[in-house]
């Protein structure tokens, strides 16, 4: 049985792309686009790279997807507990952040819900320079789901018991960030 194998295109410029590493994201380097390996095909997405709060050479990026997402909640009932003050609800537009780097859940999970509700203040910079990145293995498709998941997550850990919820939660957008950590054996820490 022989297998065909479709070349990528720039959806932008049609120059080849080259992927590396298995990474979903793929740069063009004829136009400097952007672009995210979907469903046999590729769409252009729009990227930022955050600049580190320091130079170390231990530094490597990591990708997040920032999913925007409308979150109108119909009802919910809580029992016990009140809402803190420090940790508000998610309503409206909400933007969440999904790792999108192969690395085990345990270690993601509190970054993902820590940027969702703080993202880091950082200035950007045009590209990753000397500082080695991690492929992007979880689609923006993926990410949306995650991002459902942070939004109840969120919403359990504001108050007592959280008895039950209705809402809706409608994907409106999605674009890639890559943060910088710092490395030490297999510690990663956000360096911004």
């Amino acid at each position: 049985m022989a297998m065909m194998v479709k070349p990528l295109k720039c959806s932008s410029c049609g120059s080849l792309l080259k992927a590396k590493e298995a990474d979903l994201v793929l740069f063009c380097s004829a136009c400097g686009k952007t672009m995210e390996f979907l469903d046999s095909d590729v769409g252009e997405i729009s990227f930022h790279i955050l600049a580190p709060n320091r130079e170390d050479k231990d530094l490597i990026y990591l990708p997040f997807w920032g999913i925007d997402a409308n979150v109108d909640v119909t009802h919910e009932d809580v029992v016990g507990g009140f809402l803190r003050i420090t940790k508000k609800p998610m309503r409206g537009v909400c933007r969440f952040y999904v790792c999108a780097a192969d690395l085990l859940p345990r270690k993601t999970n509190g970054w993902n819900l820590e940027f969702t509700r703080e993202f880091p203040k950082a200035s950007e910079i045009s590209d990753f320079r000397s500082i080695p990145h991690m492929p992007a293995l979880k689609s923006s498709k993926n990410a949306e789901k995650d991002a459902e998941f942070l939004f109840l997550k969120h919403e359990i850990d504001l108050s007592g018991t959280l008895q039950e919820l209705e809402y809706t939660f409608s994907v409106v957008g999605h674009e890639l960030y890559y943060i910088p950590f710092l490395r030490r054996g297999d510690d990663l820490t956000p360096a911004v």
